[in-house]
């Protein structure tokens, strides 16, 4: 039985190593509305969009007292 568990634990790491390889990840998206305001808090926090630099700050205050405010933020943004 040890073998075959070190035979599948190989598989899994080879498989994870060729996905990393390939360019295939996918960066993890954040799960909790706190985790998103650890990076979208700083005022100086830039995006792009359609090739401008925009700003994707946000304010937990007036997002707090917003109608998104009882709404998880990966409910609309993937990214």
């Amino acid at each position: 039985m040890g073998r075959r568990r070190n035979g599948l634990a190989w598989v899994r790491l080879l498989a994870v190593g060729l996905v990393v390889a390939s360019g295939m990840v996918v960066p993890a998206t954040a799960q909790e509305n706190a985790t998103c305001l650890e990076c979208h808090s700083d005022h100086d926090l830039t995006g792009e969009r359609n090739g401008k630099e925009i700003s994707v700050f946000v304010d937990s205050e007036v997002f707090g007292r917003s109608v998104h405010a009882d709404l998880q933020c990966i409910a609309c943004h993937s990214d």
